[in-house]
């Protein structure tokens, strides 16, 4: 029982009901737990507990414990980077759709942006593609810099990002709004460019009915 108050776990009375079991019946049970250390940190474990008959005919059960926090660590980095742009460090497409839609089936209304970089194939033919990658990655900073941490991000390709911006559902707040982006857009510079800046063009499309539209929807909408 002591451990019990120690760990994080929402089926503590699940695993409590077949340890029960198992000292009554016999068998094995594995299970996984969190507890926070001496220093404060968040360690893993796995448990494996199963029913022993001593010599003397008492029945006891063993748990055994490993430490997983490094696989977990591991699994949530490989999430990370399945979910993640490579280039922006932003949602990408696949990820970013599944989180608006999510949204959207939960009932959060917002607006959707689509846009994209002016005359892009240009910049990539007269400066390289390297030059190129730098405009896609300050775009997208451009982006995080305007938007909040709960507003979902993403590229959906080469040099096509989509913005929801959750709770932004008046047409006073997205142009104020847009603006801020805009003016961030303004402050771009990239020195192999020299005086040329980067402009965007972009659509917007206010996200209020969204019982009945999905996000494919909204995206012809404001494309």
């Amino acid at each position: 029982e002591d451990l019990f108050i120690k760990v994080d776990m929402e089926n503590k009375e699940e695993i409590r009901a077949k340890l029960r079991k198992i000292k009554m019946n016999g068998g094995k049970y594995a299970f996984e737990f969190s507890v926070t250390d001496l220093n404060g940190n968040l360690i893993h474990y796995i448990a494996e507990s199963k029913l022993t008959h001593l010599s003397n005919g008492d029945k006891v059960v063993l748990t055994s414990f490993a430490d997983i926090t490094k696989n977990k660590k591991m699994e949530r980095d490989l999430v990370i980077l399945s979910e993640t742009d490579a280039l922006t460090g932003i949602s990408n497409r696949g990820s970013g759709e599944r989180k608006i839609e999510y949204l959207l089936s939960t009932g959060k209304s917002g607006m959707l942006c689509i846009l994209d970089a002016d005359k892009f194939k240009s910049i990539n033919d007269n400066y390289g593609h390297v030059v190129g990658d730098r405009v896609i990655i300050k775009i997208a900073e451009s982006l995080k810099k305007t938007f909040r941490d709960r507003d979902i991000i993403m590229r959906l390709g080469g040099d096509e990002f989509a913005v929801f911006a959750v709770g932004i559902v008046e047409e006073k707040d997205a142009k104020l709004c847009l603006q801020r982006f805009f003016e961030n857009v303004d402050d771009i510079q990239i020195p192999e460019m020299g005086e040329k800046r980067i402009s965007v063009s972009l659509g917007i499309v206010l996200c209020t009915d969204v019982e009945n539209k999905s996000f494919d929807d909204y995206y012809q909408m404001a494309d």
